[in-house]
Parts: structure tokens; sequence; C-alpha cells
């Protein structure tokens, strides 16, 4: 049975068309199905599990692919994020790292560079 979604924000932004105000994204199956004006959506996908984002900007399809090599030797000493939670997560490796010594630091960079082959 397919999964679906209609994603519900303030603004739905797009790089291939102008933002959409109290707009919406229908996902299905994990795939972005449509994206458009939440009324419109919402009409045309009634019944489905509907999830509002709130006063956000939605940046469907975009990949934040940064990373923070140091954070690598944090892996299981922080719990994931709570819904909406994500400021208190930053501010618990904030506070874990804050007592990290420069060598403590350079340590958990090293650990990543094991893992990916060598170099950056």
């Amino acid at each position: 049975m397919a999964q679906s979604t209609l994603l519900r924000a303030r603004t739905v932004c797009l790089l291939s068309r102008p933002a959409i105000e109290d707009g919406a994204v229908f996902v299905r199956d994990g795939l972005i199905a449509e994206v458009g004006k939440w009324d419109d959506l919402s009409a045309r996908w009634s019944g489905v599990v509907v999830e509002d984002l709130g006063e956000v900007i939605l940046l469907p399809g975009l990949v934040n692919a940064h990373c923070h090599l140091d954070y690598t030797g944090m892996a299981g000493l922080i719990s994931p994020p709570a819904r909406g939670a994500f400021p208190d997560w930053i501010m618990s490796i904030l506070a874990l790292k804050a007592h990290w010594s420069y060598t403590e630091g350079r340590a958990a960079i090293g650990r990543e560079r094991l893992h990916d082959g060598g170099g950056y």
C-alpha cells in the first residue's frame, strides 16, 4: 500500500519557479509527487495524512550535505532530536564539544579519515 503525505508550509520554495505562499508538497512513497498551493493540493488529495509544518519555509528536494568531521566522535553520545527540537539538539552538540580539548577534536577528525579512506 502506498504511503502518502501532504506537507503544508507557510512558504514552499523551488529552484524552478517563484516561491509559493501557503504551499504544499504531496509525497508518495518517499518521493515528491506534486508541489503547489495548499488549497489546490488539499482538494485534490483529500483523505491522505496531512502534516502542517507551520510558519516555515519548505525547500523540497534540497539536501543539506555539509558535514562537521569533528562531530564523528560524538556518534552515539547524543540522542536524535525530537520533532521541533533542532535548536536544543544543536545546543547539546555545542555543550559536548565545549568540553573537548584541541587534541580530542583532532582525534575525532582522524577517526573519520580512517573510515573514508584518507584524504580531504
